[in-house]
């Protein structure tokens, strides 16, 4: 079992819960530190890079907010 937190106390997750929760909702493909790094937009929705950069119009696949390529920030790993 993997520890997982995402804004509230750590929890238990299998592997293949783990890997569901490391690919893009928009493209199924998994998370990489390329061209499909995770990456938040100013509304907290995490897409890849890539989608985020190719959407057009600039609108969150999430909750349809709008933004701008230089709003999305890839999210760095320690």
């Amino acid at each position: 079992m993997n520890k997982f937190c995402h804004l509230g106390p750590p929890v238990e997750l299998s592997n293949d819960e783990l890997d569901r929760k490391l690919v893009c909702h928009v493209c199924k493909e998994r998370y990489n530190d390329e061209e499909r790094a995770m990456s938040s937009l100013p509304c907290r929705h995490i897409f890849c890079q890539r989608c985020l950069e190719m959407t057009n119009p600039k609108i969150c696949p999430g909750c349809r907010a709008d933004y701008k390529n230089e709003d999305i920030k890839k999210l760095v790993f320690l």
